[in-house]
């Protein structure tokens, strides 16, 4: 899997993580909207942020909102 999400220890927030460019992504704030009020479980949210960036590649996913991994403490 290229895409890993995470939710990031000091902002509460999720976040994907690019392996292939070392970067960590910031979703746009209607899908974590969407997650917050559709997942309580933090796991199955991870799941579904997954799935929905490695398999069904939307357009927000590598439209500027990168930032290098060794730039941010997430």
């Amino acid at each position: 899997m290229r895409y890993t999400a995470l939710l990031g220890f000091n902002t509460k927030q999720f976040w994907i993580y690019d392996e292939e460019k070392d970067v960590f992504i910031n979703p746009p704030s209607d899908v974590l909207k969407f997650i917050r009020e559709v997942y309580d479980d933090t796991e199955e949210a991870q799941v579904f942020l997954e799935k929905l960036v490695n398999e069904g590649q939307p357009s927000w996913l590598h439209d500027g909102n990168e930032i290098p991994a060794d730039e941010i403490d997430i």
